[in-house]
């Protein structure tokens, strides 16, 4: 990465989601200003004090907004872990596994969501796939007006329509629970009459999704975008996530994305 890109870059840690006991996951975006930058180079620093030393838990990584650390006897009750994520000369600010919560209420946190976890994962949910759309990261060669940022072809294998170089990031596995949806159409039928099919989903906490994301079903490569999102939240940290999502007709052109 270059020293000016490095300079632009503006890094932002977003979440730290518990997993049980056993893990961190930690999600970061790149901020507006910045978008353009790139591309990025991750690292992800730790600490078990705000003042250092630091160690890396993770280096050079790209294509990515999310990083697990599992690091042995990491998560303990009265353990907390710091965390910064750095791209060349820059760093973020130092963000505290607690979420600033309070220790008790990040007991009560981390337990609603191991709870859900297992109740998603062993009971009525269904393991997805989240494909995060890129707002950040170099622009699309093929597609871009580099003067205007305009997308100038419409069915884009570079950038799928996000108008950034690859038009997603690499997949994401997660759970969730996809409410019976309103009635659409049968695509399995030459005769079948375009309409939107669209349901809500109870999501787990990680990762963290918005608008514009595409939620994918690996046992039968259904693929939905999400319309809209909304967390519950305890002190402003996520508990789950309800969204509403539209499925994707089979000629959409993210069919075209591998998840591998």
């Amino acid at each position: 990465m270059s020293q000016s890109a490095a300079q632009l870059a503006e890094i932002e840690i977003v979440s730290i989601i518990p997993d049980g006991t056993q893990a961190y996951h930690i999600q970061w975006e790149v901020v507006a200003s910045a978008a353009g930058a790139g591309p990025f180079n991750f690292s992800i620093k730790r600490s078990g004090s705000v003042t250092g030393p630091w160690e890396d838990a993770a280096t050079n990584i790209g294509n990515i907004y999310t990083y697990t650390d599992t690091t042995p006897l990491l998560v303990g009750n009265d353990k907390i872990v710091y965390y910064q994520v750095v791209s060349g000369t820059f760093t973020s600010r130092i963000v505290s596994s607690m979420m600033a919560l309070p220790r008790q209420k990040f007991l009560i946190w981390r337990k609603i969501i191991n709870d859900e976890k297992i109740m998603l994962s062993k009971g009525n949910g269904v393991p997805v796939v989240v494909l995060k759309r890129r707002h950040w990261g170099p622009r699309c060669p093929v597609c871009i007006d580099p003067k205007t940022l305009r997308i100038l072809v419409k069915r884009c294998l570079a950038c799928f329509g996000t108008s950034f170089t690859g038009g997603y990031f690499s997949p994401v596995p997660t759970v969730g629970k996809i409410a019976p949806s309103s009635p659409g159409t049968d695509f399995t039928t030459d005769t079948s009459v375009p309409e939107v099919e669209t349901a809500n989903m109870f999501l787990h906490p990680y990762p963290l999704v918005r608008r514009g994301d595409i939620i994918v079903e690996p046992d039968t490569n259904i693929r939905w975008e999400i319309v809209s999102e909304q967390p519950t939240e305890i002190l402003r940290n996520p508990v789950h996530q309800d969204i509403n999502i539209s499925r994707l007709p089979p000629a959409d052109l993210i069919y075209e994305l591998a998840l591998s």
